[in-house]
């Protein structure tokens, strides 16, 4: 008696591509299977936790099934074994599952040979070549790796380098993707997923230009968060937003800001000198209210993208940095400052700091205090003048700006916030 043939594809999906289906439509055409295995991971052993949820991410695959028609050429089942774990899943659990659900059927595991290339490195890998015939479809320029060849099968198709990972930034900076099939970038809008509802707004109520250095600007902060081991998402939509009210009229500015003073700090300073500012707390309100957005490390870089602050997190410095290093600004320090982030991206936000603070005194404009004050204390030269400073009645405030002057409300201040810094780490020692 023949043995039944089962293929079993098993990923995280997020997002499903075009790569995807390609892959799995050749599988069975060219293995004529009786039954296909769909099994959508809870969480990737490789990856951080998917914001879109495992139901999201099935749909979107049976869409796209839909679309290609792989249920009308061989019988297609979406398998819960993952979900209903809900834990990290292992390949070798998942087909250890299968071969004891089906003992007398050839199994044949379907991969891409991007994950065939680390294959020899996954948990138990022995027993998933003992237990199923691995299915591999080449890209282009592949290079096998040396694997026993009685238990895997190449597919005669080559496949075009697509990751969902690639394809899921895409998504974050453009808001829309060539290789995503159109019924599923239809659901991904009706769903708000992967930030296309954001990209749709913003189109609405932003200039062109201003949304052009939205999008380059994510694209930059996307490469640092990598860098950096931030969540991309997290920053997406930190870069995304940053500048969601900056083209309204400055009265409205101002009577939002009227409604919202009491959280607003500097509010008086602010509305007398650099009404402007306000864009950066709308923003972070708007990001709040009507995109729902609570976590505070997200509305905290957006509200100080234009200022900055002396405890900045990680995501707070991307932004600022990224704000005025995109490649859409033409200024020849952003390709310095950008340069420089991937090195260290505490001297990349000393750095644009210093050109911002350069430019208002250039225009003649009043510096926010809040600015002087990191400046002052990211130039390293404050806290060892501290004591001294005490003693002498004088004191130095690191290297001047060019033009600046410190006058005795900002100098009071900058000592302030240093001292309390210190008092600070000395507790943190104790």
């Amino acid at each position: 008696m023949k043995k039944e043939r089962i293929i079993i594809y098993g990923g995280s999906f997020d997002p499903p591509h075009k790569a995807h289906f390609k892959l799995l439509k050749s599988a069975i055409k060219e293995i004529r299977p009786d039954k296909v295995y769909v099994v959508v991971g809870w969480q990737s052993p490789f990856k951080s936790f998917s914001s879109v949820s495992y139901h999201d991410r099935e749909r979107m695959f049976k869409i796209g099934a839909r679309e290609f028609n792989l249920g009308g050429i061989s019988r297609l089942i979406f398998h819960p074994f993952e979900y209903d774990r809900k834990k990290i899943t292992y390949t070798y659990q998942t087909i250890n599952y299968f071969s004891l659900k089906h003992p007398r059927s050839q199994l044949f595991f379907l991969m891409g040979s991007d994950c065939f290339n680390s294959f020899n490195r996954w948990k138990n890998y022995k027993l998933i070549m003992k237990k199923a015939v691995l299915l591999v479809g080449k890209r282009k320029g592949f290079l096998p790796v040396s694997l026993p060849k009685k238990a895997i099968v190449f597919l005669k198709d080559v496949f075009p380098e697509i990751s969902s990972s690639e394809v899921k930034k895409t998504l974050f900076i453009k808001g829309f993707s060539k290789n995503i099939l159109v019924s599923v970038s239809a659901y991904m809008e009706q769903k708000k997923l992967y930030l296309i509802h954001i990209h749709k707004w913003l189109k609405l109520n932003l200039n062109r230009k201003r949304f052009r250095h939205c999008k380059e600007m994510t694209k930059l902060a996307l490469e640092l968060a990598d860098k950096y081991g931030v969540d991309l998402e997290k920053t997406a939509i930190a870069t995304l937003l940053h500048d969601a009210a900056r083209d309204l009229r400055e009265n409205k500015l101002k009577l939002w800001a009227n409604k919202n003073r009491k959280k607003i700090p500097f509010f008086r300073f602010i509305m007398d000198n650099a009404p402007l500012i306000f864009h950066s707390y709308m923003s972070a309100d708007i990001a709040r209210s009507k995109f729902f957005i609570k976590d505070r490390d997200i509305l905290n870089a957006i509200k100080l993208h234009a200022i900055g602050a002396l405890r900045m997190s990680i995501l707070g410095k991307i932004v600022y940095v990224s704000d005025i290093a995109g490649k859409d600004r033409d200024a020849a320090f952003a390709a310095t400052i950008r340069k420089e982030a991937f090195f260290n991206i505490d001297a990349a936000f000393f750095s644009a700091l210093k050109c911002k603070l350069e430019y208002i005194i250039k225009e003649k404009k009043r510096m926010h205090p809040r600015s002087r004050i990191v400046y002052q204390a990211l130039s390293k030269k404050i806290y060892p003048n501290l004591a001294s400073a005490k003693q002498s009645g004088k004191s130095s405030f690191g290297p001047p700006l060019a033009g600046g002057k410190t006058d005795s409300r900002i100098r009071r201040l900058v000592f302030n916030e240093a001292r309390r810094e210190i008092h600070k780490r000395r507790r943190r020692r104790i």
